[in-house]
Protein backbone atom coordinates (compact mmCIF):
# COMPACT_ATOMS: atom_id res chain seq x y z
CA UNK A 1 0.00 0.00 0.00
CA UNK A 2 1.26 3.69 -0.51
CA UNK A 3 2.80 5.49 2.43
CA UNK A 4 1.04 6.87 5.48
CA UNK A 5 1.13 10.25 3.89
CA UNK A 6 -0.98 9.54 0.93
CA UNK A 7 -3.42 8.51 2.54
CA UNK A 8 -4.45 12.67 2.95
CA UNK A 9 -4.78 12.07 -1.20
CA UNK A 10 -8.55 10.34 -1.66
CA UNK A 11 -7.46 6.56 -2.61
CA UNK A 12 -7.49 5.69 -5.88
CA UNK A 13 -10.62 4.94 -7.38
CA UNK A 14 -11.11 1.13 -8.44
CA UNK A 15 -11.82 0.31 -11.64
CA UNK A 16 -14.85 -0.81 -12.63
CA UNK A 17 -15.85 -3.77 -14.76
CA UNK A 18 -17.02 -1.55 -17.74
CA UNK A 19 -14.12 0.49 -17.60
CA UNK A 20 -11.25 -1.96 -17.31
CA UNK A 21 -9.88 -3.99 -20.01
CA UNK A 22 -11.08 -6.77 -21.57
CA UNK A 23 -9.75 -10.14 -20.03
CA UNK A 24 -7.56 -12.64 -22.04
CA UNK A 25 -9.44 -15.15 -23.93
CA UNK A 26 -10.52 -17.82 -21.81
CA UNK A 27 -9.29 -21.53 -22.39
CA UNK A 28 -12.12 -23.91 -23.21
CA UNK A 29 -13.93 -25.08 -19.43
CA UNK A 30 -12.83 -28.66 -20.32
CA UNK A 31 -8.95 -27.70 -20.70
CA UNK A 32 -8.75 -26.03 -17.07
CA UNK A 33 -11.31 -24.19 -14.98
CA UNK A 34 -8.91 -22.11 -13.95
CA UNK A 35 -8.17 -20.58 -17.31
CA UNK A 36 -9.77 -17.51 -16.56
CA UNK A 37 -9.46 -17.17 -13.24
CA UNK A 38 -7.20 -14.22 -13.37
Amino acid sequence: WAPSSSRKRRPRPTMSPATAPPPPPCLPRRWSTRACAT
